[in-house]
């Protein structure tokens, strides 16, 4: 039988400041895109083509950002948790 679940909050910590950095980074690189270039005859069509673009790495930073929240959410639950627990057993044999 498994001994249960564990973690190390410090990793979550981590895991968390990983996915915001990355959601900050490609906030940054859509920030930092070119004037639409002239393409000739299908220059509409680019500009739709980099706007559609532009509008989905604006919802994968959505994303990225929800999900180290979450991390960083779930791994301060669990820390706390864990202490709590931590605390019941110090009373008990105290």
């Amino acid at each position: 039988m498994g001994e249960g679940f564990g973690t190390d909050p410090a990793a979550m910590a981590g895991f968390a400041s990983t996915l915001h950095t990355a959601a900050t980074d490609l906030a940054a690189l859509g920030d930092s895109l070119p004037d639409m270039p002239d393409a000739g005859e299908v220059s509409a069509d680019m500009a739709s083509v980099l706007s559609h673009l532009t509008a989905v790495v604006a919802e994968l930073v959505t994303g990225v950002t929800a999900a180290g929240d979450s991390v960083s959410a779930g791994g301060s639950d669990y820390a706390e948790g864990e202490d709590v627990s931590r605390r019941s057993f110090d009373i008990e044999t105290g």
